[in-house]
């Protein structure tokens, strides 16, 4: 019997499910198709609004679905409530919204941008996914919005800043027994501990298959 032939360059959720299989991480084909939903979605809201200066849907299937994937590799066993700090475009968020395999895992896209999280939210409905927006400069939760310290088992963060001062702003934001997941170059350093106790747990490296091939990085730090 021939093997079936590969997915056509023009059906990206295969490729997108395919790739990430490649590299360790079980994505759904149902799952990398709300990933790509999304992602298209995002690009037409991006014509209007600031999201993503990758605007070729090819690179962005990449350069934002896959990378933000493989957080998913890291993503502690019973983390049930999930921030996305400075969210940006929605992802890598979204990729916790869209491989939730229950009502139990909620997911918090945080960003102080309002504009930037009602076009996330019009993308969302338009590939029928639902995720919390939270409106809030996170260096002012504290006075701003208290339920929220103390409030998420993992917090995540993709090209947001260098992780001492990501970790200032989310450590307050996590459990006790809390993690922190950051996407980092390779470049990046990686200190055994960052400001409020979190410890330096585990971290993966991955090729991305980009115009340009490049090497990425997420690690996880945890209380």
């Amino acid at each position: 019997m021939k093997p079936p032939p590969p997915p056509r360059r023009s059906d990206p959720a295969p490729r997108l499910a395919a790739a990430a299989n490649e590299r360790g991480i079980r994505l759904s084909l149902k799952d990398a198709e709300l990933m790509v939903a999304f992602l298209y979605a995002m690009l037409a809201e991006n014509r209007h609004v600031n999201l993503t200066a990758v605007r070729d849907p090819e690179e962005a299937l990449w350069l934002h679905a896959l990378d933000s994937v493989m957080g998913l590799a890291l993503l502690p066993e019973g983390a049930k409530r999930i921030l996305d700090l400075g969210t940006g475009n929605g992802f890598p968020g979204v990729a916790f919204v869209a491989t939730a395999k229950d009502r139990t895992r909620e997911v918090v896209l945080c960003d102080r941008t309002r504009k930037k999280l009602d076009a996330i939210q019009r993308a969302l409905a338009a590939c029928g996914m639902r995720a919390e927006s939270l409106w809030l400069d996170v260096a002012q939760v504290k006075r701003q919005a208290a339920q929220h310290v103390g409030a998420y088992d993992l917090v995540t963060a993709r090209a947001v800043a260098e992780p001492e001062a990501v970790a200032r702003l989310a450590r307050p934001l996590l459990r006790d027994g809390g993690s922190l997941l950051l996407w980092v170059s390779q470049a990046t350093d990686m200190p055994a501990e960052l400001p409020g106790g979190l410890r330096l747990a585990e971290s993966q490296d991955y090729g991305l298959p980009s115009a340009e091939p490049r090497t990425a990085r997420v690690a996880r730090w945890a209380i």
